[in-house]
């Protein structure tokens, strides 16, 4: 019991971590996928959405055993496409969580946020905790998740402003597209932490998630929208209506976030290093790369990469979940046609 519940709470933080980035936690990205909609019913789509990705891609990866075999596996002649189009949204989704921290930064000693000041320090630290494996992403976000989801629904809840006027309708297209580009970023992650699930604890783990992600966007949308945000990089922190100790920790809870989001983006690009002869220049290629597209600025990134990712993250995830549907049955049919066959050569062993 508690070797299953140690891989739930791990496995929970370590996809969790994965959501909860820059984006995230600043608001940035929750502005730009869920503004103009009515919250609680976006909210409850998403934990649908999130829900249903979440739980196929755990169950897949229990299958092949990491996502580079399901996708070769599955896919066939589209997993090496499909793989590159992987490294290539998780290298712009590191470059995003560079922007980040540098414009987190910025806010607090007041420089341009293109300087990059902690951002090299960050991805140094970032590469020490990948060459770690999926162990150390589940050991670090397990680590920060719980303090990052306890003071960012604290700074929601507090101050509660009954202002808000429910907005009719909802952006059906966005929401789908923001729980598909988490699901396809992430799915490294949540494929590889699977791993020692069974079929109930896919569920628990995907409910876990679903849930937390689905409440801490509901609460942090309704905050910026009865606040009076001005900063686009930081629209949640310049709509709370913080003391400057609070303001303190909570920027430190948003560096948390950047963190745990970059750790678990950078990791199928270490992964995937690792397994060539040059790894490490390539990987100080990587992180220069990495340094130099985010300094084309956080939101810029949000707003125009996030959309593009969640399209591909959609559909990605309906054709992988829907062609390993139908993979179980002709494998059934080539398991009872091989009992069939092993029976016929057993019963003439036994004539002889």
């Amino acid at each position: 019991m508690k070797g299953f519940l140690f891989e739930f709470f791990s496995a929970s933080a370590a996809i969790i971590g994965a959501v909860v980035g820059a984006g995230f936690i600043t608001g940035a990205e929750i502005v730009a996928f869920f503004s103009g909609g009515n919250l609680l019913l976006s909210a409850a789509l998403l934990f649908a959405f999130m829900f249903a990705f979440c739980f196929s891609l755990i169950r897949i990866g229990q299958r092949w055993g990491s996502q580079n075999m399901a996708n070769l596996r599955v896919l066939g002649g589209f997993s090496k496409m499909t793989q590159g189009a992987l490294y290539a949204f998780s290298f712009t989704s590191v470059c995003g969580m560079l922007a980040g921290l540098d414009a987190a930064a910025a806010s607090v000693f007041m420089i341009n946020p293109k300087i990059p000041t902690v951002s090299p320090v960050a991805l140094v630290l970032s590469l020490a905790v990948c060459k770690r494996g999926i162990e150390g992403v589940k050991r670090f976000n397990f680590a920060l998740v719980p303090v990052m989801i306890a003071v960012v629904l604290a700074a929601c809840v507090f101050g509660w402003s009954a202002d808000y006027v429910p907005v009719r309708g909802v952006r059906l297209f966005k929401v789908l597209i923001y729980a598909g580009m988490n699901a396809f970023l992430c799915s490294p992650v949540i494929m590889d932490c699977g791993r020692r699930l069974g079929k109930g604890g896919a569920a628990a783990v995907s409910l876990a998630v679903s849930a937390a992600v689905s409440l801490c966007v509901y609460l942090i949308m309704r905050k910026i929208s009865t606040g009076y945000g001005t900063d686009e990089n930081l629209p949640l922190l310049s709509s709370l209506q913080l003391g400057r100790a609070f303001g303190a920790v909570f920027l430190a809870v948003t560096v948390m976030g950047i963190a745990t989001t970059l750790v678990s983006s950078h990791y199928p690009l270490v992964m995937a290093l690792n397994k060539k002869s040059l790894k490490r220049s390539l990987n100080v290629y990587l992180c220069i790369g990495a340094l130099a597209l985010s300094r084309i600025g956080f939101y810029n990134i949000v707003t125009v990469l996030y959309p593009v990712m969640g399209v591909f993250g959609v559909i990605y995830t309906v054709a992988i979940t829907v062609l390993n549907g139908r993979l179980v049955p002709a494998n059934n049919a080539l398991k009872k046609a091989d009992k069939r066959v092993h029976a016929r050569c057993e019963k003439a062993k036994n004539k002889r």
